[in-house]
């Protein structure tokens, strides 16, 4: 993960785009929205040693944002948000346990929900959808990281390496 190209980020983004895509719809009848591509977004700046710029957060973001049809420069500004924060407090971080980091992402993708939320369709915005998205990405990051946690081998097949 440390070593990887903007090309394959590009492509890795785009194939959680798709993911959630399809997902969106089975996750809204049960009143929760997982976002995937924040989430993953944030998984690779959190795990490159130097982060994605500045610049290249943007650029993904604006991307995102003309495939997913959202408003445009909201993936953008979210994206440069979350990588200037994971930048900023990369090396607390090392500090951290699994435990608080997954608190960490799964507020920081209920932030973006309801950022979301916000923006697009504010005459939907509900507080049981926030808080069950909030659950739904705990529960997510939790489990990642047990995967992570207690199979070592995943990592090796994967090519991840801290």
């Amino acid at each position: 993960m440390n070593n990887i190209s903007h090309l394959r980020i590009f492509f890795i983004i785009l194939v959680t785009l798709f993911f959630e895509s399809v997902l969106s719809a089975l996750f809204l009848k049960f009143n929760f929205y997982i976002p995937f591509t924040f989430l993953v977004f944030s998984y690779i700046h959190y795990k490159k040693t130097n982060g994605i710029s500045a610049t290249g957060s943007f650029f993904l973001g604006i991307l995102v944002d003309l495939i997913s049809q959202n408003p445009f420069g909201l993936n953008a500004l979210m994206f440069c948000l979350i990588a200037l924060i994971i930048s900023y407090y990369k090396n607390i971080f090392k500090l951290f346990s699994y435990f608080q980091i997954c608190i960490f992402f799964s507020l920081s993708a209920t932030f973006y929900v309801g950022f979301t939320n916000l923006i697009s369709n504010i005459a939907i915005f509900s507080y049981t959808n926030l808080f069950s998205s909030l659950l739904a990405s705990f529960i997510l990051c939790i489990s990642f990281s047990f995967i992570n946690l207690y199979n070592p081998r995943i990592k090796n097949r994967v090519g991840i390496r801290d």
